[in-house]
This record gives C-alpha cells, sequence and structure tokens, in this order.
C-alpha cells in the first residue's frame, strides 16, 4: 500500500486488453454479438426503470393503509 517499490501504475490497464482493443478496427455495429447485447440492453434498462416507479407509486399510496388484524376489536 506505499508509494515505494509499488511498480503498479494506477492509469495503465492490463496490456494484453490494451493491444487487442488498439488491433480491433471492426466498429460495434458490424458485430453481430454486440448489436444483440446493445438491442438487449434498451428494453432491460426500460422495463427496470418502467417497474421502479411502479412500484414507488404503489408504496406511496400502501403506506397509509392501516392494517387491520382480525383479533382488533376497534
Amino acid at each position: 500500500m506505499g508509494q515505494g517499490g509499488d511498480s503498479h501504475n494506477a492509469g495503465a490497464g492490463d496490456p494484453i486488453l490494451t493491444l487487442a482493443v488498439e488491433q480491433d478496427t471492426v466498429p460495434w455495429y458490424k458485430k453481430r454479438n454486440l448489436r444483440y447485447l446493445y438491442l438487449m440492453l434498451v428494453p432491460t434498462c426500460m422495463g427496470i426503470e418502467i417497474t421502479s416507479g411502479w412500484d414507488s407509486g404503489m408504496i406511496k399510496y400502501v403506506l397509509p393503509v392501516r392494517v387491520v388484524s382480525p383479533t382488533d376489536k376497534s
């Protein structure tokens, strides 16, 4: 954790991955697997956002409701 003798650079990436990225000249939209991944991410993220909003809206209306127990006489 000290500064002395630490040869790891914080800003440096893995050299194998860096070389692979530099040598890859094919754009992402010409790769079938990446097109599919990005296409699936859109409805997934939208679904999460839609249900999150619906859930908080329901909680806002459910919290003030008083739960009555069957044994409660009042």
